[in-house]
């Protein structure tokens, strides 16, 4: 063991029983398809995350926009109500 890391120890024992445990057992088609499920459900839920947080990128950059908008007129506003405050007195 001397000279040796243990992660690729550890990789080599778990690529080992899996190939023994597929090889040993009747059910090829099983651990396939269990397999291309697993991948598949794992893609779809990457697909969902990357949507969703777009989405929410893209309505949060709307929000600061609209946001931006009301404090311009509101500061539009105030100034126009200053005017008149000062032109009445």
């Amino acid at each position: 063991m001397r000279g040796r890391s243990v992660r690729p120890c550890l990789i080599e024992r778990v690529r080992g029983w899996d190939r023994s445990l597929y090889a040993f057992s009747s059910l090829h088609v099983g651990f396939t398809a269990i397999g291309i499920l697993g991948l598949l459900s794992g893609t779809v839920g990457v697909t969902g995350l990357v949507v969703g947080c777009t989405m929410m990128v893209q309505e949060t950059c709307l929000a600061v926009h609209g946001l931006t908008q009301e404090v311009q007129a509101g500061d539009k506003s105030e100034t126009t109500l200053r005017r008149e405050q000062t032109d009445n007195a």
